[in-house]
């Protein structure tokens, strides 16, 4: 699974861009079954079930006990059941009710019958129970969050996803069965769209007969620590400045570049829109005329205007470095454009009061329903939006 490598405000943030955040992607929890180092122990998680993602996803939006289960559905939690081998059978030792609430998303059997569990499905990273390790018998001996056993402000600058923190690798037990190993990342400043397998790491030690985390001084660890701290300073720096951006008035980009465009054009869709889940608008940059793909970008305008496109959203953007061209584009397009044939669109467009007026009154025909984004004038955060943001900051340090 590939994560993006976000940072904790800057998650939030960029997130908001969208009336909702834009989730990660996680198949369905399924049954799996791990076999200890030594053949003998095997480990099998049941997930507790749930009727669909989306469910699951809604009802812990609105709060509901037991998020997305079936009705009638008991169980709270996955469930693990540990076998020993015998001869070529394997016979049940214990069978009992996991810390997850839906499934781990890894776990190991050990040798002599303990198991050690990692993550929740859909969140890595977040709750009490990241590392859980259980005895002989299934009984929990420990249940870690990260702030158990790593620095807060490491945990604050491992890389993030808007679900999940990244923050290890595959965890292995000691030939003898005594330490349990987790690799924790080590915080940089990479390439966001690096697999998780891309980074380096520090090893976690835990003491199985305790549950309880081995204590590190020795120089890799104590680099980490250094690593961690210089990146999160850097973090703080990009937090601080995403969120002046974030809450300052917006106005149109300077620069030629089609994803300032873009990200100019959804900002101020969310900044304006009335409806508190409005959807996401399909946005479109018309390059300017010298542009090497010039032909292309009109190309694309003119799709957006298809009448019989189909479109996952009825609501479209428009704007571009060269606001002249982009009227005289429309103006030139609306000419060839039915009547009443937009009218179940709502367009934005990114062009000052005399330009606007023009296009308006080309498109009028269409039935379309305009609205202008002067590109001089700054476009106010909502409230709402802001609110949100505080309230997703208190929450993102819930680990």
């Amino acid at each position: 699974m590939k994560f993006l490598c976000a940072r904790t405000c800057i998650a939030l943030i960029a997130s908001l861009l969208a009336a909702t955040a834009i989730a990660d992607s996680w198949l369905p929890a399924r049954r799996s079954t791990h076999v200890s180092a030594d053949g003998q122990w095997r480990l099998t998680v049941d997930p507790r079930p749930i009727t669909s993602p989306i469910d699951y996803f809604g009802d812990k939006v609105d709060g509901k006990p037991n998020a997305g289960a079936p009705p009638g559905e008991p169980r709270s939690s996955a469930i693990g059941t540990m076998e020993r081998k015998e001869g070529r059978s394997w016979r049940q030792v214990w069978r009992e009710p996991l810390r997850n609430e839906v499934a781990p998303v890894d776990a190991l059997a050990i040798p002599g019958g303990g198991a050690a569990t990692f993550d929740n499905w859909h969140s890595m990273g977040f709750g009490r129970n990241v590392v859980v390790i259980y005895d002989a018998g299934g009984r929990v001996l420990a249940s870690h969050a990260l702030i158990d056993f790593l620095p807060r402000e490491y945990v604050r600058a491992l890389p993030r996803s808007v679900s999940s923190l990244h923050w290890r690798g595959e965890p292995r037990v000691s030939a003898d069965g005594r330490v349990l190993t987790v690799p924790v990342a080590i915080p940089d400043d990479r390439d966001p769209e690096d697999e998780p397998g891309e980074y380096r790491f520090v090893d976690m030690g835990f003491d199985l007969a305790t549950g309880q985390p081995l204590p590190r001084h020795d120089p890799a660890w104590e680099q980490a620590l250094r690593e961690a701290h210089a990146a999160r300073q850097r973090q703080v720096v990009q937090e601080e400045e995403s969120r002046r951006k974030f809450t300052s008035p917006l106005f149109a980009p300077t620069s030629g570049l089609e994803r300032d465009w873009n990200l100019y054009l959804i900002d101020a869709f969310f900044r304006l829109a009335s409806d508190p889940e409005p959807g996401y608008p399909g946005t479109t940059v018309l390059r300017a005329p010298g542009a090497s793909d010039y032909s292309q970008s009109l190309q694309w305008l003119r799709k957006a205007l298809d009448a019989d496109e189909r479109a996952l959203t009825s609501t479209r953007m428009f704007g571009s470095p060269s606001p002249q061209n982009l009227a005289e584009v429309l103006v030139a397009e609306a000419a060839s454009l039915e009547v009443d044939s937009l009218r179940q669109r709502t367009i934005f467009i990114a062009l000052p009061d005399e330009l606007f007026s023009r296009v308006s009154a080309a498109l009028s025909h269409t039935g379309a329903t305009l609205k202008q984004l002067d590109p001089a004038k700054g476009i106010a955060q909502r409230p709402e939006r802001l609110e949100r943001l505080d309230s997703r900051e208190d929450e993102a340090e819930d680990w």
